[in-house]
């Protein structure tokens, strides 16, 4: 199960791609969390505030997923020790230094499947913008569709 975190408003990365508002004070959860299991259509994206602290995160991750599950992750700080605050058992946590690499040459582990859903999910949002009030009905319709 690869999962991560992505920002949705504000200027594009690299000048390319769309924006969610400017108006930084409007809204503060600009932010989806998303889960996706490898070979598989299976995703799951939830909109969370853009701190992204852990106490947001790990109630997802227990509710979505199952005991034994392999997690792949960026290093992300609300994801360390992840094993240690969830409440499912035998899970295995491996994460990939995306400064370095993108794909981990010890453990194999990736992200790029998450990856390709935030690239796939922000091409969806319409060209004008939305507000961040509504950007969770957007995400339900890119999951939908």
């Amino acid at each position: 199960m690869e999962m991560d975190e992505s920002f949705f408003p504000g200027k594009p990365k690299y000048n390319n791609g769309r924006r969610l508002g400017d108006d930084i004070y409007e809204d503060d959860e600009k932010c989806g969390f998303g889960l996706t299991e490898r070979g598989s259509l299976d995703v799951i994206i939830l909109q969370v505030p853009s701190n992204r602290a852990r106490k947001h995160l790990i109630p997802i991750i227990d509710q979505h997923c199952l005991p034994g599950t392999i997690f792949c992750s960026d290093g992300w700080k609300a994801y360390n020790k992840l094993k240690d605050h969830l409440l499912l058992e035998d899970c295995e946590h491996f994460t990939v230094n995306h400064s370095k690499n993108y794909v981990d040459p010890e453990t194999g582990a990736y992200t790029q499947t998450i990856e390709g859903v935030w690239n796939h999910c922000k091409q969806f949002l319409p060209a004008f913008g939305i507000k961040p009030k509504d950007l969770h009905t957007y995400i339900g319709s890119f999951l939908w569709t």
